[in-house]
């Protein structure tokens, strides 16, 4: 029998499934195409779907086995025969990586006050941790999985965004510089 409680925590859970983030993320680019915001798609979807693959590494680099009976991998509906270790948690790492990049493209692209990005941080922020304790509650990770996966996603966010700063927002600056050259000389022409 299950309880609410176990019903609230699935309901976490299912933020960090792979239906949900995949989903979601190709939904978003989606809308960062449509405003043509190329390099922040391009960008949103390395972040998110390379943490994917980065979690699927780190997990056949530990080998952890699950707290309770082994699990297959599940996602869409389907079962397959690759046994899923528990070290990091992907639920958590999918999630982490998700909201965080969320949260830098919408603070990138809106001019929200500092009460509004306060509590969009505190909300998913506060996410993470329900995604996270509810994979521990749930009895699929141990606390360290779920903690490791902050972590990994942590520091895999930030070097995503030196990088976005190193090579995607420097193209951005050399366009506009050429831009802002090509506009000047032309000024000059026409004087």
């Amino acid at each position: 029998m299950t309880t609410s409680t176990d019903f609230i925590m699935n309901g976490f859970t299912t933020l960090g499934s792979i239906e949900f983030i995949a989903s979601s993320v190709f939904v978003l680019v989606l809308i960062l195409l449509y405003g043509k915001y190329f390099r922040d798609a391009t960008w949103f979807l390395l972040l998110n779907y390379g943490g994917i693959a980065l979690n699927f590494i780190l997990k056949v680099l530990f080998g952890r086995d699950r707290p309770g009976a082994e699990r297959a991998i599940e996602a869409f509906h389907g079962s397959f025969e690759v046994t899923s270790y528990s070290f990091p948690s992907g639920h958590t790492m999918r999630a982490s990586l998700f909201f965080l990049s969320l949260g830098y493209i919408l603070f990138t692209h809106f001019n929200c006050g500092q009460k509004l990005k306060w509590i969009v941080i505190v909300f998913f922020s506060t996410t993470i941790l329900l995604v996270a304790s509810s994979r521990v509650y749930l009895n699929h990770h141990y606390i360290s999985d779920a903690v490791g996966a902050v972590i990994a996603s942590l520091l895999f966010f930030l070097s995503m965004i030196i990088i976005k700063k190193k090579y995607f927002d420097q193209q951005r600056r050399a366009v506009y510089e050429t831009d802002a050259i090509k506009y000047r000389a032309s000024k000059k022409n026409i004087i």
